[in-house]
């Protein structure tokens, strides 16, 4: 009588998750809050820390993902930047637009 074959390599158990170093590309998109179409974008920009494993395959380290985030993180109020003639035409007191003029006190209402 043969014996049975004996996987030489038994299945592992998952990892706990506080181990894990590397996330997939779909668990670190979800973990962002973005598509994977925007993640793989961010990739090819060179706008977000990746792995390389083999030819074809990215990971994302959660310690760079983590440091990524830090830098990116502002309490500061975001300064709008120009960018070209239509933004310099509208200043940050003149939110209506429009017409690119700006609308004095008095046609407001108030006085000059």
């Amino acid at each position: 009588m043969i014996a049975p074959l004996r996987n030489p390599c038994p299945p592992r158990a998952p990892e706990p998750e506080h181990l894990r170093l590397l996330l997939r590309p779909q668990e670190t998109a979800d973990s962002l809050g973005v598509s994977l179409r925007t993640l793989m974008a961010w990739v090819d920009a060179g706008e977000i820390p990746f792995v390389r494993i083999g030819v074809r395959n990215l990971r994302f380290s959660i310690r760079d993902l983590e440091s990524w985030i830090a830098e990116r993180s502002t309490r500061k109020p975001i300064t709008p930047v120009a960018n070209g003639p239509e933004q310099s035409a509208r200043s940050p007191g003149n939110i209506q637009g429009g017409s690119g003029g700006a609308v004095s006190g008095a046609a407001k209402g108030g006085r000059e």
